[in-house]
Parts: structure tokens; C-alpha cells; sequence
């Protein structure tokens, strides 16, 4: 099926339907190219002329093809500037302990206590 709508004399689009993707094939000729012609139709009235049921909202939704395959990782980037020093931290004092009971209460809390096993 191949429909036709004349824009202008000079401008016309064909669309010709297939049992896959719609191909357009636009042909485009003569004109001054000064921009002075008439507003054309839009592709959702074309659409409708081609035989689509639906409102603009449906037809833009038939657009949307499924999601593509993940694309390949890129580069890495380049590496960043140092960051500031950071806070100065606390010293741990760490203790080897036979069983839980020998752990002093309360603990210290600079004191990593390890029970033995």
C-alpha cells in the first residue's frame, strides 16, 4: 500500500507499508529554499493517514523500540588530584586474650581485644 500527501506542489511524502518497519521515503524538490512555504502536516497526522488508530499519545508510545544491548565499558578516565589529608587517627592497642571472661569490664576502648581459640 503506498499513500501519498501533497504539502505543496513541489513537496510530497510517500509512505509505503510493509509487513515490517515502516520505511519513509520523502522526495523533495525544487523551491527557492527561502522558508516562505505552507506548515506541512505532522508526522502523527501522517501516521493516521497511513492507516494508524490511535491518539498522539499511543502513536508516540509505538515508537519506542526495545531496550538495546549494554554497550561496551569505556576507558577509564584519567586519575584526579590528591585529596586533602585526612584527621589523624587514634592508636590500638591490641590484646590476645584466652577466653572472654579474662576481657577487663568496661573494656578500654583504644584496646582491640582478640580471644584466643
Amino acid at each position: 500500500m503506498s499513500i501519498s500527501v501533497a504539502l505543496q506542489p513541489l513537496y510530497v511524502i510517500t509512505l509505503e507499508l510493509t509487513s515490517g518497519p515502516v520505511p519513509l521515503q520523502v522526495a523533495i524538490g525544487g523551491g527557492s529554499g527561502s522558508g516562505g512555504g505552507s506548515v506541512g502536516l505532522s508526522a502523527y497526522q501522517i501516521a493516521l493517514a497511513a492507516g494508524f488508530v490511535g491518539d498522539e499519545a499511543a502513536w508516540l508510545a509505538s515508537l519506542v523500540g526495545p531496550a538495546g544491548a549494554a554497550g561496551a565499558d569505556g576507558a577509564d578516565g584519567a586519575i584526579g588530584p590528591q585529596g586533602p589529608a585526612g584527621a589523624d587517627g587514634q592508636s590500638v592497642t591490641v590484646v590476645v586474650v584466652a577466653n572472654v571472661g579474662l576481657i577487663p569490664e568496661p573494656p578500654d576502648a583504644n584496646t582491640l581485644y582478640l580471644v584466643q581459640a
